[in-house]
């Protein structure tokens, strides 16, 4: 503002004086950089401090510099600083994480945040803004803070990549493409305002368009609409393309042949204009904050290619590809990258990628593109454009420009699914492994269905390479082996353990399974942070359900199993929401009646010791086969109606009993559908006594309406030897008793001040189909007791 340069260094302590007094001390009203040095265990002071500073007044700088001491052997300094990375946003509402740094020698990590108008070049929506339009007009505030930003820009020599972000729309998933737009803009691109283009053919509906439109109003400067044609090229004979092929003949449609042609070649054509292509899918999400600009980590890295994950092709719709990429490699690329060692199944998964314009627009990939053996197998085989494109990547790129965004929270049911991990995305470390023996590992039906034998010694492997002095992990998907080893070997650097698709059949490493997690490490398989948030707002909802019965009946007493009252009938079922969020479950079994969902199955899958108990199985075991084929805990089975289960397993033990509140070998059910009935049960004390049992890690129950009996002795008895309870609550047919409400209430509330909380209800519908219907009368009911092995605490 005095029109000379001045350089001010200020050491003072964030306990004993504010920021704005040592500014005042000092006579300066701006910051042009703020450092602060910390070791990881102060930075949840530090950001206290700037936090509040954040609710009152503007923090008045452009950037900021956080030095962070870690100790590398300190598991809660990871955290602490992961914790950061992904919730800065709250803390910090100015700042953008612009960049990170490791200083290899110090042990100390740099974070360089800086305020969102250098990162935008626009006032509009900004803390700043609002605290000043009070006294200015928009247009003065502009023309007086912008020449600070046009010299903070220099000064940091940023330059805004030239990016698109696209999606190919579907007519038919309009409120999916909304949600997954809104989340985009509200992890990464509200800040960034890259321009988003939505690919559409003619035949969107202008309602759904004007749908769009209004439901995502803030970011219309972002966002583009175009219309395209998806057609085979004019190369390809359209009276000879079969209208459906033998891999997913359900799926494999000509449109849907023609848009994979369209997402391998032509779109990439249609943006030229642009350097780097983001694809997403309408259906897919982005469910964490990003906390960084993706396109300038992919220049900063040198690296030109990114995706989430990888993900596996099934033979039959690769039938022939592998013989022509490897004729394609002979003739164009006689060096080939990684192209030898790449499994042929191995898939870099494409919904979500990162791409340089370059890899598209060579001479060798319009060859690729055009040639006639390609365009055959994408329309005659149905060729995807994902592996495709791993193919030929495989030739053309050298692997170090390939990242994996392993620390980006993404979902696209059923495809992929993963929480962020790591700190930050350095460089993902690929490896070789034995070859072969990946593939004697696998499962015969992975074999018929995936894999190929190895026809190199190798293959290709991503793995977080182990923990140096000085260097954090590379953040990459990775094998228990390697996590073991780390576990073993001492070098095991904090990473609780994410949601993986089942570790035996997923290929997210392109590795194999060489040895299972130490027990002793399973208490870590959900991360702390999560749960604690999860009992947090379980707690909330806890309070909102006690609030709407007084509000509504009076008292629980009171309120109506089933009210038929319009326009809004309510069930008993709607106040015992599942409100605790399990952020990883699996539903295991038969796809109706009969499947449960399990939270956070990892923890079973990689424990070598388990025990789960199964009380009613009748003529279905699909749930309990599943449970045998994903871990190896071993199973329990009784049920007092059946001489034995309908199919065997080496992890089974059938006993024909049931579960009672009691010992008796003449029990009467006090409920219709036993009242004829006499059958023998023991109570789940003495069943664990004579079995051995002191724990059990998953109990599923389905008794037929003997759960309330149980349940109650359970209580008397004060006996909670289960982490996770999977069961089936009956309500009596209508008319229903007095006392039924009060006793359903009670059944929760006693569950619930023992630690378990509901992750999952399904109402089961088939009573509906009873004649006469029923009201849904019974509920598949979940619980995870917090904290436990399943939902850690710490």
């Amino acid at each position: 503002e005095k029109g000379k340069p001045e350089i001010s260094i200020v050491r003072f302590s964030a306990i004993a004086r504010t920021l704005p007094e040592i500014m005042a001390e000092n006579n300066l009203t701006w910051i042009d950089s703020l450092l602060v040095e910390c070791t990881a265990d102060e930075l949840a002071l530090v950001l206290q401090s700037l936090s509040f500073m954040s609710r009152t007044v503007v923090v008045p700088t452009w950037e900021l510099l956080l030095r962070i001491r870690v100790d590398l052997d300190n598991a809660s300094n990871n955290e602490a600083v992961q914790l950061f990375r992904v919730g800065h946003a709250k803390s910090l509402p100015d700042f953008v994480l612009y960049n990170t740094a490791l200083y290899e020698h110090e042990d100390t990590v740099e974070l360089q945040l800086i305020h969102k108008h250098i990162a935008t070049s626009s006032l509009k929506g900004s803390t700043l803004a609002k605290s000043l339009v009070a006294k200015e007009s928009l247009p003065a505030i502009a023309s007086r803070v912008q020449p600070v930003v046009e010299k903070a820009r220099e000064t940091l020599k940023w330059r805004k990549p030239n990016a698109v972000m696209y999606i190919l729309l579907d007519g038919d998933r309009t409120s999916e493409t909304i949600i997954a737009i809104k989340n985009i803009f509200k992890y990464f691109n509200a800040v960034y305002r890259y321009p988003l283009i939505l690919f559409h053919e003619d035949t969107l509906e202008e309602e759904s368009k004007h749908l769009i439109i209004s439901q995502l109003s803030e970011y219309r400067d972002a966002i583009q609409f175009r219309t395209i044609t998806l057609e085979p090229p004019p190369s390809v004979d359209k009276s000879a393309i079969p209208s459906r092929t033998d891999c997913d003949p359900d799926r494999s449609t000509i449109g849907y042949r023609n848009m994979c042609y369209f997402l391998l070649y032509t779109v990439h054509d249609i943006l030229r204009d642009y350097e780097w292509h983001f694809r997403l899918d309408s259906d897919s999400l982005l469910i964490s904050d990003v906390g960084y600009d993706i396109f300038r980590l992919m220049e900063q890295m040198g690296v030109r290619y990114g995706s989430r994950g990888v993900v596996r092709e099934h033979k039959q719709c690769r039938s022939g590809l592998r013989e022509f990429t490897d004729t394609f490699a002979g003739r164009y690329f006689p060096a080939p990258k990684f192209y030898e060692f790449l499994p042929p199944e191995l898939t870099f998964y494409n919904n979500f990628e990162v791409s340089h314009r370059s890899l598209w627009l060579s001479d060798e990939f319009r060859a690729f593109v055009t040639d006639p053996r390609l365009l055959h197998g994408v329309y005659h085989e149905r060729w995807g454009d994902a592996p495709l494109k791993t193919h030929y990547l495989a030739m053309a790129l050298p692997l170090s420009q390939v990242h994996i965004f392993a620390d980006v929270g993404y979902v696209h049911e059923p495809f992929l699914e993963g929480m962020p991990r790591g700190v930050w995305p350095f460089t993902n470390d690929w490896t070789l492994i034995d070859a072969a023996a990946r593939y004697e590992s696998a499962s015969e039906r992975d074999k018929e269905l995936f894999y190929d034998p190895p026809t190199s010694k190798l293959s290709l492997h991503l793995s977080p390479p182990l923990m140096k002095k000085g260097s954090f992990l590379a953040m990459g998907e990775f094998a228990a082996a390697q996590r073991t080893e780390l576990v073993r070997s001492g070098q095991w650097f904090h990473l609780p353990f994410q949601k993986r698709v089942k570790i035996d059949r997923a290929l997210y490493s392109a590795g194999v399974v060489a040895s299972a997690v130490p027990a002793a490490e399973a208490e870590y398989a959900l991360d702390v942070a999560l749960a604690k948030r999860a009992e947090i707002l379980y707690s909330a909802g806890v309070a909102r359900r006690e609030e709407t019965v007084r509000r509504l009946y009076g008292s629980k007493a009171e309120t109506p199993l089933f009210r038929a009252a319009m326009p809004f009938p309510t069930y008993i079922w709607d106040f015992v929401w599942p409100a605790w969020n399990c952020p990883w479950m699996e539903r295991w079994g038969a796809v109706s009646d009969g499947g449960k969902w399990v939270c956070n199955p990892d923890v079973l899958r990689h424990k070598s010791e388990c025990i789960v108990y199964s009380f009613g199985v009748q003529t279905d075991v699909s749930f309990e086969e599943e449970v045998a084929e994903e871990t190896s805990c071993q199973l329990r089975l009784f049920d007092p109606t059946v001489d034995d289960t309908p199919s065997h397993h080496k992890q089974f033990s059938f006993r024909k009993v049931g579960l009672g509140p009691v010992s008796d070998n003449r029990f009467r059910s006090i409920y219709p559908k036993f009242e004829e009935v006499t059958l023998s049960v023991n109570t789940l004390r003495e069943l664990m006594g004579t079995l051995g049992d002191t724990h059990i890690d998953l109990l599923k129950v389905d008794i037929e309406y003997g759960e309330w009996t149980v349940f109650r002795q359970l209580e008397e008895d004060d006996f909670w030897p289960f982490d996770q309870l999977l069961i089936e609550i009956h309500l009596p047919p209508p008319p229903f008793p007095p006392f039924m409400a009060e006793e359903f209430f009670m059944f929760f509330d006693r569950l619930e001040q023992r630690g378990y909380r509901v992750f999952s209800i399904e109402q089961n519908l088939n009573p509906g189909a009873k004649d006469p219907p029923l009201p849904p009368i019974a509920a598949e009911v979940c619980f995870v007791r917090f904290p436990s092995q399943f939902a850690p605490a710490r």
